[in-house]
């Protein structure tokens, strides 16, 4: 019986030590999505170990080349000290994405792309959970090289960015990250200092979340096709820091949700059309704060808050402007061939605010702004020549109740413009700048200074 005893316990530690191998060794390829599925095991390997590539699966090396030719999940992960790139070119007919999933990878080249996609239907960049990514591409430059172009990362076809790990990019040939067609960026925590664009789509340029920042020489993100040339925030922290435009597209800008922070820019935003229904956007920029450039152009903010310092237009639009709700703060031009707000009068265009709060600084006046009817309530025009004023504050003077309280960096202003739903008809108000108090009554078109218009 003891016997028979021993032989059921040997089998049972036999069957133990069996499943437990084969669990490390389905756990060496592993790793974690961060979504339902949770972990699997990735039978594409491409590991780079310095002067190697060590690959298994379906993949194909030559002189530290990787081609990538049928759709499925790839698992990269390594460093290496010579150029080096990933290649995905699926032949056309196949259907399915290709996921590439970077797991600490160290990567240069001083010619081409690091990761080159002439071919894919979808293409899916995961950065893994903890990891940190590293590209350079070329060496470092003063300006971009125009023979080379290209991207660090390049696709012909749609390309996504995902996962919660880090990628940083030094881009010193051209582009960052470039697209043919579609640009998704869902997550993740990106890095770019490019000598030319940051994040260039041909068509549109989606980003949904993540933490990004850019440094570059160009326009950090931009979309230019004439048709389908579209920049969409959803969502994500963002700070740019440009020599030229901070988003540009040809065609159209939504902004609904997200932070954006253009430290330094031409001008912080540029389109056809310019659309901003939520979120956060803080802009100081050389040239104008958003251009929408068309002549049949629309600015349009329905809501988020809006914070710009320009040198020269705050807000200009070559057609009309509409504002229907939001808190908007703009510390404009310190000459008078600016505005702080401006619109296309010329060609037609109209101002029209039905709500929102609206605080304009600068040094001339709003273009024909005092015969648009449109406006509901608003402080225009005052000439307040005192300069290096700080804080603003406008109260009910009956209730004492604040409708604004800000404080401006700007070094000086003659000209303000004040905008709220909050006023009431008929109610007397205090402009209170550092200290200095001016009285003003809601009248049925205007908020004139210590006087009523009916």
């Amino acid at each position: 019986m003891k016997k028979k005893y021993y032989n059921y316990l040997f089998i049972l530690i036999c069957i133990l030590f069996i499943t437990s191998c084969n669990s490390k060794n389905e756990n060496t390829n592993s790793i974690n999505l961060n979504k339902k599925e949770g972990s699997f095991v990735i039978k594409n390997i491409i590991t780079f170990d310095n002067e190697n590539i060590n690959i298994s699966g379906n993949v194909i090396n030559d002189n530290n080349k990787v081609y990538i030719n049928s759709p499925g999940e790839y698992l990269i992960s390594g460093e290496s000290n010579k150029n080096s790139q990933i290649e995905v070119n699926v032949p056309k007919g196949i259907n399915g994405e290709v996921i590439l999933y970077l797991q600490n990878v160290n990567l240069k080249n001083d010619n081409e792309p690091i990761i080159n996609i002439l071919n894919a239907k979808n293409t899916i960049i995961n950065l893994c959970d903890n990891s940190k990514n590293f590209f350079v591409q070329g060496e470092k430059s003063i300006r971009a090289n125009e023979d080379l172009k290209g991207a660090a990362i390049l696709s012909k076809d749609n390309l996504t960015i995902t996962g919660n790990g880090n990628l940083k990019i030094n881009a010193n040939i051209y582009n960052a990250i470039q697209t043919s067609n579609d640009l998704i960026i869902e997550s993740g925590n990106i890095d770019i200092n490019s000598i030319n664009h940051g994040i260039k789509g041909k068509d549109k340029v989606q980003i949904l979340g993540g933490k990004i920042n850019i440094i570059c020489k160009n326009d950090a993100i931009k979309s230019d096709d004439e048709k389908n040339g579209n920049v969409e925030i959803l969502g994500g922290d963002i700070n740019i820091e440009a020599d030229d435009k901070g988003i540009d597209s040809y065609n159209k800008i939504s902004f609904l949700n997200g932070n954006i922070n253009i430290n330094k820019a031409s001008e912080g935003f540029q389109s056809n059309i310019f659309e901003m229904n939520g979120g956060i956007v803080k802009i100081n920029s050389f040239e104008d704060g958003i251009n929408t450039n068309g002549l049949k152009s629309i600015l349009s903010i329905n809501g988020g808050k809006l914070y710009i310092k320009s040198l020269c237009d705050g807000i200009d639009s070559n057609g009309d402007i509409k504002i229907t709700s939001g808190e908007i703060f703009i510390e404009g031009p310190h000459t008078n061939k600016n505005n702080a707000i401006d619109f296309g009068v010329e060609n037609g265009g109209k101002i029209l605010i039905s709500g929102g709060d609206i605080l304009a600084l600068g040094q001339k006046s709003l273009d024909g702004l005092e015969s648009d009817n449109s406006i509901k309530k608003f402080l225009y025009d005052f000439a307040y020549d005192n300069t290096n004023k700080k804080n603003i504050i406008i109260k009910n003077k009956n209730t004492n109740e604040e409708i604004l309280n800000y404080s401006s960096d700007i070094k000086e202003f003659n000209k303000l413009f004040f905008s709220s739903s909050k006023l009431e008809l008929k109610q007397k108000y205090v402009l209170i700048i550092d200290e200095e108090e001016h009285e003003f009554i809601q009248t049925k078109k205007d908020l004139y200074l210590g006087k009523t218009i009916d």
